[in-house]
């Protein structure tokens, strides 16, 4: 060895560098068995899933297990309940809440990216505290109370986090779980409506909800491994959104066509669910995306696919519609004064005439199908206001996006998700988790062009003279 060459340092065997994951895993298995044994079988889930997150370590990872988590703990509860089939005091609801808000918490001495501020940003920030400050002047601690509030503030904090950088930008890494994880879901939604699992029709009977439809086959509301229909054709219209924007901008048609028979696919276990928004806000976002960024043939995929969900809900009707009492032409062709759930929501815009009344809100009263009126009533008018201002503001800022190609799949999953507010509260269950990734992804900004430095003319000029003038660099011969 030469003079002043350092020595390779020496590779330590494999034996000593992991011999602590084998611990850890070995202690992690006798803590879960243990738990199991002495506990519920919804508690030993819940310490899994944490150890998963410790093992993972990793922010990106750990979102990615609770967007998992999201479409799939109605199905792991109803197993886990077994034959008791439905508890409302579940532990299993909290762990995809409580992973989300530990990035939160451990991003939290991470530096901003971005220190820019903005309405948008002070429109959730006052949401967030309108809510808190509700719960406190009520003086309103109980555990539904305080659930439901955590169900808005978390994602909402998530979300400005995401914007201002200290949590790394994770929508590529949601995008690309988000199909697959669709049509797993989608798949056990069609099963659903045509065999009906033993531990779904359990749950159905012990819920007693009459609006999903009856416990027998062909009779129910497709709600797949989610809690109801609602929040699993929310998650069905984010993805399929999605699938669509990536058909539309895909270079190759090898590579369009794939998309666009998954975008039909996952249109099946939508039309399933009889939620009639959700086929509107698909619909409103296909047509905004062959408006503003679909180019020449690219907007002929977008009418096959709206002919295409056209012609799948007329072979559905036709198919069931004789024999079923909540899959028929009425309930997707007709809109009248007969229809209960349409005058249900448009009675609820009387909240809206005098939102005085409600100053500070009573966090305890019941849900309402309506983003804003739900938190008007609960809530108070100004975490109602600062909600509106800030859907309203993020709908503007997600059709600027469309036209720049910036963040253009979470702009049109935005899109579908403003469209939802006007049905239903979309942070009411664990499908608020996703939507604070959406925002929180459509609230980055593109990064700003540096500025050139405004110098005097004369140093401009003499900086253009010194680079015609210089000598070439001399080549050695070789």
């Amino acid at each position: 060895m030469t003079q002043g060459a350092t020595a390779p340092a020496r590779r330590r065997p494999a034996s000593d560098t992991s011999w602590w994951l084998w611990a850890g895993g070995a202690l992690a298995t006798a803590l879960v068995v243990g738990v199991a044994l002495s506990t519920t079988l919804q508690i030993a889930l819940v310490a899994l899933g944490l150890i998963a997150a410790v093992v993972i370590r990793s922010r990106k990872g750990v979102l990615r297990l609770a967007v998992v988590l999201i479409p799939t703990t109605g199905l792991i509860r109803r197993l886990a309940a077994g034959p008791e089939a439905r508890q409302d005091s579940d532990p299993l609801l909290l762990l995809p809440l409580v992973l989300l808000l530990a990035v939160v918490i451990f991003s939290l001495t991470t530096p901003r990216t971005d220190k820019r501020g903005g309405a948008m940003r002070f429109a959730a920030a006052a949401t967030m505290v309108g809510i808190a400050a509700s719960i406190l002047l009520t003086s309103t601690f109980t555990v539904d109370v305080i659930f439901y509030a955590a169900l808005v503030i978390v994602p909402l904090f998530a979300a400005l986090m995401i914007g201002n950088g200290k949590i790394p930008p994770v929508w590529p890494t949601v995008q690309r779980v988000l199909p697959g994880l669709a049509v797993a879901v989608g798949t056990y939604g069609i099963a659903q409506f045509f065999l009906l699992p033993s531990w779904d029709r359990a749950w159905m009977l012990s819920s007693k909800l009459t609006s999903i439809g009856h416990a027998v086959p062909r009779e129910v509301r497709v709600f797949a491994a989610s809690e109801s229909p609602g929040p699993f054709a929310l998650f069905l219209g984010v993805t399929l959104t999605v699938c669509l924007y990536v058909t539309v901008v895909e270079r190759s048609g090898a590579r369009r066509f794939p998309w666009l028979v998954l975008s039909l696919y996952l249109a099946v276990p939508l039309l399933l669910t009889g939620v009639r928004s959700a086929l509107i806000g698909v619909a409103f976002c296909a047509l905004v995306l062959a408006l503003v960024r679909a180019r020449g043939v690219t907007r002929i995929l977008v009418v096959a696919f709206l002919v295409g969900v056209y012609y799948l809900l007329n072979a559905v009707i036709a198919r069931f519609g004789a024999g079923s009492t909540i899959l028929s032409a009425d309930r997707y062709t007709q809109f009248s004064g007969t229809d209960d759930s349409l005058v249900a929501r448009l009675t609820l815009l009387n909240y809206l005439r005098n939102p005085f009344q409600h100053i500070i809100g009573a966090p305890a009263a019941p849900r309402f199908d309506n983003l804003y009126v739900d938190v008007l009533v609960n809530y108070g008018i100004l975490p109602a206001a600062a909600l509106f201002v800030l859907v309203g503001g993020l709908t503007i800022v997600s059709l600027r996006n469309l036209v720049r190609s910036h963040n253009e799949a979470a702009s049109l999953a935005f899109l579908f998700i403003a469209t939802q507010t006007m049905f239903g509260n979309v942070f009411g269950s664990l499908f608020g988790l996703l939507v604070g990734i959406v925002v929180g992804t459509v609230l980055t900004r593109q990064p700003a062009e540096p500025k050139e430095p405004q110098g005097p003319k004369l140093s401009r000029t003499y900086q253009r003279l010194q680079t015609t003038t210089k000598a070439p660099e001399r080549t050695s011969a070789r």
